[in-house]
């Protein structure tokens, strides 16, 4: 009853009768009367000596049996091992600098949008304040208009200081030709 699993192990001390003795304890009542079978015994040996191995390569015995089925195998099996971590590096590089242009476009179309804003912002402004200045000159050009004696002038110049300023500013809040087009997400178009 030799058991490959644990032969050349009696120099040690250790038996297939030495563990069943160490094990009879353990079993259900009612077994302990009768000796353990081969069975029992390859499946408690197989329990104890089992092993968990987990990682990127083959187990280390693993290994050496194909090193012994195929010279240089162990190695060739390192080497493949290796291109791949080099390969998933490479997609992960590629896909960080892909992420980053991106970001960077994004950015720039941001700020682009906000200069020409801002540049508008500056248009409006600057038109507020015209036409409020045109207005003061065509209210006092009225005024003087009154005072000489020219009544129709006078009222027609009021109108047209209404009308601009009125004017003015609605087309300055509202937006005029200079009013910036903000590119369409999505287009090719640059």
């Amino acid at each position: 009853m030799s058991d490959p699993a644990v032969e050349g192990s009696e120099d040690s001390g250790f038996s297939l009768d030495r563990l069943a003795e160490a094990l009879r304890p353990l079993l259900p009542s009612g077994q302990d009367e009768t000796p353990l079978g081969e069975r029992s015994a390859d499946q408690i040996v197989r329990v104890l000596l089992s092993e968990k191995y987990q990682g990127p390569f083959p187990h280390p015995d693993i290994l050496g049996q194909l090193e012994k089925v195929v010279p240089g195998g162990a190695e060739r099996a390192f080497k493949m091992v290796e291109q791949e971590q080099a390969h998933r590096h490479d997609c992960d590089r590629r896909l960080v600098d892909s992420e980053v242009r991106v970001h960077d476009a994004e950015v720039k179309r941001i700020e682009a949008e906000a200069r020409s804003l801002d540049a508008a912002s500056y248009d409006r402004r600057l038109l507020i304040v015209f036409t409020f200045i045109l207005a003061v000159l065509l209210l006092g050009a009225s005024l003087i208009a009154v005072k000489l004696g020219h009544p129709l002038t006078a009222g027609g110049l009021g109108i047209s200081a209404i009308v601009s300023l009125v004017g003015g500013l609605l087309y300055g809040v509202i937006g005029g030709p200079w009013k910036p087009k903000s590119p369409e997400r999505g287009s090719s178009a640059q």
